[in-house]
C-alpha cells in the first residue's frame, strides 16, 4: 500500500500487487478470443454452397470485398494464382501502396480463408502450404468455377441495383 497526497490536497491509497507470470499469462489467454483455424474444405451441396457464397460475398467487410474483387477474379483468369500475383493486383487496384502493405493484406485474406467456419470457401478454392504459416498457389476447384462466376455477377448486380436512384 502506498499513501499519496495530490497537489489539490486529495489523499489517495495506491495498492500494488505482484502477480506471478504464469497466472497473468493464463488471464490473458482467457481474455483472447479463440478463432479456430482449418485447412479442411467443406462438403456442401451446390444450393447450400451457393447460398453461403452469396451471403459471404455480399458482406460489407473489407476482406470479403477483396476476395470478391481480387482473389476470385484472379483465380477465374488463371489456373494458379501466386502470392506475388495477388500482391501485384492489390497494388494495381490501389488497395496497397507498396509490397509490404500488400503482404499484410494478403495475410488477412489468407487468414480469412483459413477460419474453420469458412469451410465453404475452402470447398471452392485450394492452396498449397509451402510453410505452416503460409498459403501459396491458390486455385479454384474446376467444378465450382461456374458457381463462383455466377455469385460474383449476382453480387455485382445487387450492388448496381442499390446504387440506382
Amino acid at each position: 500500500m502506498k499513501y499519496i497526497k495530490t497537489k489539490n490536497g486529495e489523499e489517495l491509497m495506491a495498492r500494488t500487487v505482484i502477480i506471478p507470470e504464469e497466472i497473468e499469462k493464463e488471464r490473458i489467454k482467457k481474455r483472447q478470443i479463440q478463432i479456430l483455424m482449418s485447412d479442411e474444405p467443406g462438403n456442401y451441396d451446390n444450393e447450400e454452397l451457393k447460398g453461403l457464397l452469396l451471403k459471404y460475398l455480399s458482406e460489407d467487410r473489407t476482406t470479403p470485398r477483396r476476395i470478391r474483387e481480387i482473389l476470385f477474379p484472379l483465380c477465374i483468369k488463371h489456373a494458379t494464382v501466386t502470392r506475388e500475383m495477388i500482391k501485384k493486383e492489390l497494388m494495381g487496384k490501389r488497395e496497397a501502396s507498396d509490397e509490404g502493405k500488400a503482404g499484410i493484406i494478403l495475410t488477412t485474406i489468407s487468414r480469412e480463408i483459413g477460419i474453420k467456419k469458412r469451410d465453404y470457401i475452402r470447398q471452392l478454392i485450394r492452396y498449397d502450404r509451402p510453410n505452416p504459416w503460409e498459403k501459396e498457389n491458390y486455385r479454384l476447384v474446376d467444378e465450382y468455377k461456374g458457381l463462383v462466376k455466377y455469385a460474383l455477377n449476382e453480387v455485382a448486380e445487387q450492388g448496381r441495383k442499390r446504387e440506382e436512384p
